[in-house]
Protein backbone atom coordinates (compact mmCIF):
# COMPACT_ATOMS: atom_id res chain seq x y z
CA UNK A 1 0.00 0.00 0.00
CA UNK A 2 1.26 3.44 -0.92
CA UNK A 3 -0.11 6.39 1.07
CA UNK A 4 0.09 9.55 -1.06
CA UNK A 5 0.19 13.00 0.50
CA UNK A 6 1.73 15.10 -2.28
CA UNK A 7 1.39 15.65 -6.00
CA UNK A 8 4.97 14.64 -6.76
CA UNK A 9 4.46 11.16 -5.31
CA UNK A 10 1.14 10.77 -7.10
CA UNK A 11 2.59 11.85 -10.45
CA UNK A 12 5.30 9.22 -10.07
CA UNK A 13 2.67 6.45 -9.81
CA UNK A 14 0.22 7.60 -12.51
CA UNK A 15 1.95 5.60 -15.30
CA UNK A 16 1.69 2.34 -13.31
CA UNK A 17 -1.98 3.01 -12.62
CA UNK A 18 -3.02 3.87 -16.17
CA UNK A 19 -1.06 0.96 -17.66
CA UNK A 20 -2.89 -1.60 -15.50
CA UNK A 21 -5.51 -3.70 -17.34
CA UNK A 22 -8.08 -2.57 -14.77
CA UNK A 23 -8.23 -0.47 -11.63
CA UNK A 24 -10.66 -0.32 -8.77
CA UNK A 25 -11.58 3.10 -7.47
CA UNK A 26 -13.35 4.09 -4.28
CA UNK A 27 -13.66 7.37 -2.44
CA UNK A 28 -14.34 8.26 1.16
CA UNK A 29 -16.07 11.53 1.91
CA UNK A 30 -16.40 13.85 4.88
CA UNK A 31 -18.51 16.73 6.11
CA UNK A 32 -18.83 18.69 9.30
CA UNK A 33 -19.41 16.48 12.36
CA UNK A 34 -23.07 15.98 13.16
CA UNK A 35 -24.21 16.72 9.60
CA UNK A 36 -24.89 14.61 6.54
CA UNK A 37 -22.63 16.79 4.38
CA UNK A 38 -20.38 13.84 3.62
CA UNK A 39 -23.21 12.35 1.57
CA UNK A 40 -23.75 15.50 -0.52
CA UNK A 41 -21.26 16.03 -3.35
CA UNK A 42 -21.78 19.81 -3.20
CA UNK A 43 -21.50 20.21 0.58
CA UNK A 44 -19.06 17.43 1.48
CA UNK A 45 -15.44 16.88 0.57
CA UNK A 46 -13.53 13.97 -0.83
CA UNK A 47 -11.43 12.68 2.06
CA UNK A 48 -9.59 9.78 0.43
CA UNK A 49 -9.32 8.28 -3.02
CA UNK A 50 -8.33 4.62 -3.08
CA UNK A 51 -7.09 3.14 -6.32
CA UNK A 52 -5.97 -0.45 -6.65
CA UNK A 53 -4.30 -2.30 -9.49
CA UNK A 54 -3.46 -5.99 -9.50
CA UNK A 55 -0.05 -5.12 -8.09
CA UNK A 56 -0.54 -2.16 -5.75
CA UNK A 57 -3.02 -0.14 -3.71
CA UNK A 58 -2.74 3.65 -3.60
CA UNK A 59 -4.46 5.85 -1.02
CA UNK A 60 -4.57 9.53 -1.89
CA UNK A 61 -5.13 11.75 1.13
CA UNK A 62 -7.14 14.70 -0.16
CA UNK A 63 -6.92 16.47 3.20
CA UNK A 64 -3.12 16.55 2.92
CA UNK A 65 -3.12 17.70 -0.70
CA UNK A 66 -5.88 19.63 -2.44
CA UNK A 67 -7.81 17.27 -4.69
CA UNK A 68 -5.21 16.57 -7.36
CA UNK A 69 -7.62 17.04 -10.29
CA UNK A 70 -5.04 16.94 -13.05
CA UNK A 71 -3.67 13.56 -11.95
CA UNK A 72 -7.06 12.08 -11.07
CA UNK A 73 -8.43 13.25 -14.44
CA UNK A 74 -5.53 11.57 -16.23
CA UNK A 75 -6.16 8.33 -14.34
CA UNK A 76 -9.93 8.41 -14.99
CA UNK A 77 -9.45 9.28 -18.67
CA UNK A 78 -6.68 6.82 -19.48
CA UNK A 79 -7.58 3.82 -17.32
CA UNK A 80 -8.62 0.87 -19.44
CA UNK A 81 -11.36 -0.37 -17.07
CA UNK A 82 -12.57 1.16 -13.79
CA UNK A 83 -14.29 -1.05 -11.24
CA UNK A 84 -16.48 0.71 -8.68
CA UNK A 85 -18.78 -0.19 -5.80
CA UNK A 86 -21.84 2.09 -5.72
CA UNK A 87 -20.24 4.08 -8.50
CA UNK A 88 -23.11 6.57 -8.72
CA UNK A 89 -22.06 7.98 -5.34
CA UNK A 90 -18.34 8.18 -6.16
CA UNK A 91 -18.89 9.54 -9.66
CA UNK A 92 -21.18 12.31 -8.37
CA UNK A 93 -18.45 13.49 -6.00
CA UNK A 94 -15.81 13.36 -8.73
CA UNK A 95 -18.04 15.30 -11.13
CA UNK A 96 -18.78 17.91 -8.43
CA UNK A 97 -14.99 18.35 -8.24
CA UNK A 98 -14.70 18.98 -12.01
CA UNK A 99 -13.52 15.48 -12.93
CA UNK A 100 -14.91 14.45 -16.32
CA UNK A 101 -16.26 10.90 -16.30
CA UNK A 102 -15.66 8.61 -19.31
CA UNK A 103 -18.42 6.78 -21.12
CA UNK A 104 -19.88 3.71 -19.50
CA UNK A 105 -17.80 1.27 -21.56
CA UNK A 106 -14.89 1.75 -19.14
CA UNK A 107 -16.97 1.54 -15.97
CA UNK A 108 -18.12 -1.57 -14.09
CA UNK A 109 -20.14 -1.24 -10.89
CA UNK A 110 -20.08 -4.41 -8.80
CA UNK A 111 -23.07 -3.25 -6.75
CA UNK A 112 -25.23 -2.93 -9.88
CA UNK A 113 -23.94 -6.26 -11.15
CA UNK A 114 -24.92 -7.89 -7.86
CA UNK A 115 -28.41 -6.39 -8.03
CA UNK A 116 -28.86 -7.64 -11.59
CA UNK A 117 -27.52 -11.10 -10.81
CA UNK A 118 -29.85 -11.42 -7.82
CA UNK A 119 -32.89 -10.00 -9.60
CA UNK A 120 -35.84 -12.37 -9.48
CA UNK A 121 -34.14 -14.74 -7.06
CA UNK A 122 -34.90 -15.31 -3.38
CA UNK A 123 -31.74 -13.34 -2.59
CA UNK A 124 -32.62 -10.45 -4.93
Amino acid sequence: MIYITDGETLSKHVPDIINAPRISLDIETAGRPGTREGLDPYAGRIRLIQIATQKQTYIIDCFRIILPNEYVQTIISKAKKIILMNGAFDLRFLMANSIRIPNGDKLFDVMLAGILLGSGSDDG
